[in-house]
């Protein structure tokens, strides 16, 4: 999976937007009591407050190295959830996706959010999606994936992100 910062999107004043790539990583979440209809429109007035995460790189084949396709994160949280709105691009032709199973898509093209609940930084929550909208989830723990080819492609390494 590929990730990486797009500096044409146009923010509105209330959006801030934090870049990776230029160590912009204590990022502010902005709460909102809001309702959200969860359709892929990113549009409501919602999503355009929430902060704007840019800057990602890649982690496979090469560690840290700046992507050729873009992605941005949209976040913010509520008393009940937290949310991401999440645009990524294929640059390079039509995205790699299958009508899977559940948990067998890590050979497509997939989004993953990667959440570091334990505060250790060697465990981590993850949660993908793929173009089609299967889905996949699990538990990234250093040392135990290193051959987690099903889990999260080629790409796990042994670490938790």
């Amino acid at each position: 999976m590929l990730l990486a910062v797009c500096a044409l999107l146009h923010c509105s004043d209330s959006t801030r937007t934090y870049s990776g790539r230029d160590h912009q990583l204590d990022v502010p979440i902005p709460h909102f009591d809001a309702d959200v209809v969860l359709d892929g429109d990113l549009a409501d007035s919602v999503w355009t407050r929430a902060a704007r995460l840019t800057g990602f790189s890649q982690y496979a084949p090469n560690d840290g190295v700046p992507a050729a396709d873009s992605t941005h994160v949209l976040v913010w949280y509520s008393a009940t959830a937290i949310y991401f709105g999440i645009r990524a691009f294929e640059l390079h032709g039509r995205p790699t996706m299958t009508l899977a199973n559940r948990d067998q898509i890590f050979d497509d093209d997939n989004v993953q959010i990667l959440l570091g609940t334990f505060h250790d930084g060697k465990q981590a929550l993850m949660f993908a999606v793929n173009p089609v909208g299967v889905q996949g989830d699990g538990s990234l723990i250093e040392g135990a994936n290193v051959t987690a080819r099903g889990f999260i492609g080629g790409a796990a390494r042994g670490s938790a992100a």
